[in-house]
Protein backbone atom coordinates (compact mmCIF):
# COMPACT_ATOMS: atom_id res chain seq x y z
CA UNK A 1 0.00 0.00 0.00
CA UNK A 2 2.86 2.39 0.75
CA UNK A 3 4.29 1.83 -2.72
CA UNK A 4 0.91 2.59 -4.27
CA UNK A 5 0.68 5.80 -2.27
CA UNK A 6 4.17 6.80 -3.39
CA UNK A 7 3.23 6.16 -7.01
CA UNK A 8 0.13 8.34 -6.63
CA UNK A 9 2.15 11.10 -4.94
CA UNK A 10 4.72 11.00 -7.74
CA UNK A 11 2.00 11.25 -10.38
CA UNK A 12 0.43 14.24 -8.57
CA UNK A 13 3.83 15.93 -8.17
CA UNK A 14 4.75 15.43 -11.82
CA UNK A 15 1.39 16.74 -13.05
CA UNK A 16 1.64 19.75 -10.72
CA UNK A 17 5.05 20.60 -12.16
CA UNK A 18 3.82 20.17 -15.72
CA UNK A 19 0.86 22.49 -15.14
CA UNK A 20 3.05 25.09 -13.47
CA UNK A 21 5.54 25.06 -16.35
CA UNK A 22 2.75 25.10 -18.93
CA UNK A 23 1.11 28.15 -17.31
CA UNK A 24 4.45 29.97 -17.00
CA UNK A 25 5.27 29.28 -20.68
CA UNK A 26 1.81 30.41 -21.73
CA UNK A 27 2.20 33.69 -19.83
CA UNK A 28 5.66 34.24 -21.28
CA UNK A 29 4.24 33.81 -24.79
CA UNK A 30 1.34 36.18 -24.09
CA UNK A 31 2.94 38.86 -21.91
CA UNK A 32 6.70 38.39 -21.93
CA UNK A 33 8.89 37.86 -18.89
CA UNK A 34 8.62 41.46 -17.64
CA UNK A 35 5.04 40.88 -16.47
CA UNK A 36 4.64 40.48 -12.70
CA UNK A 37 2.51 37.35 -12.80
CA UNK A 38 4.90 35.74 -15.28
CA UNK A 39 7.91 36.56 -13.10
CA UNK A 40 6.08 35.16 -10.09
CA UNK A 41 5.32 31.89 -11.85
CA UNK A 42 8.90 31.62 -13.12
CA UNK A 43 10.18 32.05 -9.57
CA UNK A 44 7.78 29.36 -8.36
CA UNK A 45 8.93 27.03 -11.15
CA UNK A 46 12.58 27.59 -10.21
CA UNK A 47 11.85 26.86 -6.54
CA UNK A 48 9.28 24.08 -6.82
CA UNK A 49 10.44 21.81 -9.63
CA UNK A 50 13.97 20.92 -8.44
CA UNK A 51 12.68 20.09 -4.94
CA UNK A 52 9.82 18.05 -6.38
CA UNK A 53 12.14 16.22 -8.78
CA UNK A 54 14.45 15.30 -5.94
CA UNK A 55 11.47 14.06 -3.90
CA UNK A 56 10.14 11.90 -6.73
CA UNK A 57 13.56 10.33 -7.31
CA UNK A 58 13.95 9.78 -3.57
CA UNK A 59 10.64 7.87 -3.47
CA UNK A 60 11.86 5.73 -6.39
CA UNK A 61 15.10 4.98 -4.57
CA UNK A 62 13.13 4.12 -1.43
CA UNK A 63 10.88 1.73 -3.38
CA UNK A 64 13.92 -0.07 -4.82
CA UNK A 65 15.73 -0.41 -1.51
CA UNK A 66 19.49 -0.94 -1.68
CA UNK A 67 19.28 -1.59 -5.42
CA UNK A 68 18.13 2.02 -5.85
CA UNK A 69 21.61 3.18 -4.82
CA UNK A 70 23.49 0.66 -6.94
CA UNK A 71 24.76 1.05 -10.49
CA UNK A 72 22.05 -1.35 -11.67
CA UNK A 73 19.57 1.53 -11.89
CA UNK A 74 19.99 5.14 -13.03
CA UNK A 75 18.38 6.42 -9.82
CA UNK A 76 21.51 7.46 -7.94
CA UNK A 77 22.77 9.45 -10.92
CA UNK A 78 19.35 11.05 -11.33
CA UNK A 79 19.32 11.97 -7.63
CA UNK A 80 22.76 13.58 -7.91
CA UNK A 81 21.61 15.47 -11.01
CA UNK A 82 18.49 16.70 -9.21
CA UNK A 83 20.59 17.91 -6.30
CA UNK A 84 22.91 19.73 -8.69
CA UNK A 85 19.89 21.33 -10.35
CA UNK A 86 18.85 22.74 -6.97
CA UNK A 87 22.29 24.28 -6.48
CA UNK A 88 22.76 25.53 -10.05
CA UNK A 89 19.74 27.82 -10.20
CA UNK A 90 20.34 29.53 -6.87
CA UNK A 91 18.78 29.12 -3.45
CA UNK A 92 15.09 28.21 -3.28
CA UNK A 93 14.62 30.90 -0.65
CA UNK A 94 15.48 33.65 -3.16
CA UNK A 95 12.93 32.38 -5.68
CA UNK A 96 10.26 31.94 -3.01
CA UNK A 97 10.97 35.41 -1.62
CA UNK A 98 10.56 36.92 -5.09
CA UNK A 99 7.26 35.09 -5.60
CA UNK A 100 6.01 36.22 -2.18
CA UNK A 101 6.97 39.86 -2.78
CA UNK A 102 5.11 39.89 -6.08
CA UNK A 103 2.09 38.28 -4.39
CA UNK A 104 2.05 40.93 -1.65
CA UNK A 105 2.19 43.69 -4.27
CA UNK A 106 -0.73 42.12 -6.14
CA UNK A 107 -2.78 41.73 -2.96
CA UNK A 108 -2.53 45.45 -2.14
CA UNK A 109 -5.11 46.09 -4.85
CA UNK A 110 -7.36 43.19 -3.96
CA UNK A 111 -10.95 44.05 -3.00
CA UNK A 112 -10.34 42.03 0.17
CA UNK A 113 -7.29 44.08 1.21
CA UNK A 114 -9.33 46.27 3.58
CA UNK A 115 -10.63 43.30 5.55
CA UNK A 116 -7.47 42.97 7.61
CA UNK A 117 -7.22 43.81 11.28
CA UNK A 118 -10.10 45.37 13.13
CA UNK A 119 -10.19 47.01 16.58
CA UNK A 120 -11.29 44.81 19.47
CA UNK A 121 -13.88 46.25 21.85
CA UNK A 122 -12.24 45.47 25.20
CA UNK A 123 -15.48 46.27 27.07
CA UNK A 124 -17.23 43.40 25.30
CA UNK A 125 -14.61 40.81 26.32
CA UNK A 126 -16.34 38.18 28.44
CA UNK A 127 -13.50 37.37 30.84
CA UNK A 128 -9.85 38.23 31.08
CA UNK A 129 -7.25 35.73 32.25
CA UNK A 130 -6.32 38.05 35.14
CA UNK A 131 -9.89 38.22 36.54
CA UNK A 132 -10.44 36.27 39.77
CA UNK A 133 -12.39 33.00 39.50
CA UNK A 134 -15.83 33.20 41.13
CA UNK A 135 -16.71 31.05 44.16
CA UNK A 136 -19.10 29.06 42.03
CA UNK A 137 -16.34 28.44 39.49
CA UNK A 138 -13.89 27.41 42.22
CA UNK A 139 -16.44 24.93 43.57
CA UNK A 140 -16.93 23.43 40.11
CA UNK A 141 -13.15 23.09 39.68
CA UNK A 142 -12.84 21.34 43.08
CA UNK A 143 -15.68 18.99 42.10
CA UNK A 144 -13.97 18.12 38.80
CA UNK A 145 -10.60 17.56 40.51
CA UNK A 146 -12.18 15.26 43.11
CA UNK A 147 -13.54 13.02 40.36
CA UNK A 148 -10.07 12.60 38.86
Amino acid sequence: DVILQDIAKCRADIDTCRLLVHRAAELMDERGNADGETRQLLSLVKAHIPVTLQGVIDRCIQANGAMGLSQDTPLFGAFAGARFLRIADGPDEVHLRTAAQIELKRQRYSPLAGLGKYPVDRKAVFRRSTDPVSREGQARLRDIKSRL
